[in-house]
């Protein structure tokens, strides 16, 4: 019997390890998964949301970020809270499964280093209207540029800086002498 039980539970281990995981019920695709902006610029987002199921409503309750080199909380995802339907459904109309909206607008500091930034928006909801559960993420990016104003280097300033104090004495000489 000792032996017989290990030879039972490692094929029903793995099984259930090898089970694929549900895949989420809504599909989110950008217009656009990468936006070029500039500092002091803002990087706006909108897409496609699809309730990719066929046997349930999808209440979508609440959404998040992940944005390396960000603070999330100067996110503006107003524009989901006021666009997006409360739940994609079957038990609707047809266009209920389907939305194209505008999502997030991203503020971009000035001055901010350049460079692409990868992060990912994610809704959380489910089955009722207090679920919190994932039910859909898309990666996007956002490629920061300059905006083209450049510091001079301190020497720079120094040379300017003397060049006037120069002129400002040879104007004054100019006036005592005559």
């Amino acid at each position: 019997m000792n032996k017989l039980f290990p030879a039972i539970l490692f094929p029903a281990i793995l099984a259930f390890a090898t089970l694929p995981t549900p895949a989420e019920p809504l599909s989110i695709v950008f217009d656009s998964s990468t936006v070029t902006v500039s500092e002091g610029g803002t990087a706006s987002y909108s897409g496609t949301i699809t309730n990719t199921t066929s046997l349930a409503d999808v209440y979508l309750n609440f959404d998040g970020f992940t944005l390396a080199g960000f603070d999330t909380s100067t996110i503006d995802d107003s524009p989901f809270f006021t666009n997006a339907n409360p739940f994609l459904g079957i038990t609707g109309e047809p266009s209920a499964t389907t939305m194209d909206i505008a999502l997030f607008n991203i503020p971009i500091p000035n001055p901010f280093a350049a460079g692409d930034y990868n992060g990912t928006f994610e809704i959380l909801g489910g089955a009722t209207p207090n679920d919190m559960t994932l039910i859909g993420s898309a990666s996007f990016t956002i490629d920061v540029t300059g905006s083209g104003t450049q510091t001079p280097e301190p020497s720079t300033f120094v040379l300017f800086v003397c060049g006037v104090l120069g002129l400002a004495a040879s104007a004054g000489r100019r006036r005592v002498c005559c």
